[in-house]
């Protein structure tokens, strides 16, 4: 989990064998919908990506189990925007 680029994004990238999910959660006040560093994302590696400056930001909600991680994104009037789950890995 990471902030401050004001968007919201799902990053999943993939080295050995192991899965890397990467989400942005920094549009608490504010959304910014620029793609600057798009270039240097791996390409495929961008599942999920927002910005819309016309809303007041949004947020990530997270729920953990014993089975999975469910993580979603919600706008500031509280739509989910976004929903995926994430298994345990495999050790």
């Amino acid at each position: 989990m990471a902030g401050h680029d004001h968007n919201l994004q799902h990053l999943q990238s993939q080295q050995a064998g192991t899965v890397l999910d990467q989400f942005v959660i920094g549009a608490g006040n504010m959304a910014d919908p620029r793609k600057g560093s798009a270039d240097q994302v791996p390409a495929g590696a961008s599942k999920f990506f927002w910005g819309n400056t016309l809303l007041m930001g949004g947020f990530g909600y997270v729920e953990v189990d014993s089975s999975h991680m469910t993580v979603k994104i919600v706008d500031a009037l509280g739509r989910i925007l976004y929903t995926t789950l994430i298994s345990p890995r495999q050790l």
